[in-house]
């Protein structure tokens, strides 16, 4: 039994400073996840705010679009309450562009 006590001590080092090394395999492998899960999150909120500008920059297209088309139905002398129904503004919108535009 004596004879095995040298290789048995030999062996728990072993497998001790491979633990160590494991253990700081994975403690690098956590640090490159914590690096990749801050990248993945700052990559998916890049992509957040850039879908919130071009669904911003779509409703602003849309109004103004709208208001361009009440412009014109206005010219051609359409009542306000028919203007209003077709383009979704309401009454006051379409009261500021007649305010607002030439109409001569």
């Amino acid at each position: 039994m004596t004879r095995y006590l040298p290789l048995l001590a030999k062996r728990t080092t072993e497998l001790t400073s491979g633990m160590s090394e494991q253990a700081w395999g994975v403690i690098k492998q956590l640090s490159a996840d914590e690096q990749e899960r801050a990248e993945a999150e700052a990559v998916e909120k890049a992509r957040r705010d850039m879908v919130a500008r071009i669904r911003s920059a779509e409703m602003k297209g849309q109004s103004e679009t709208r208001l361009a088309i009440a412009t014109k139905m206005l010219r051609r002398n359409i009542p306000i309450d028919d203007i209003c129904e077709l383009t979704g503004l309401s009454s006051e919108e379409v009261s500021a562009l007649v305010h607002n535009a030439d109409f001569d």
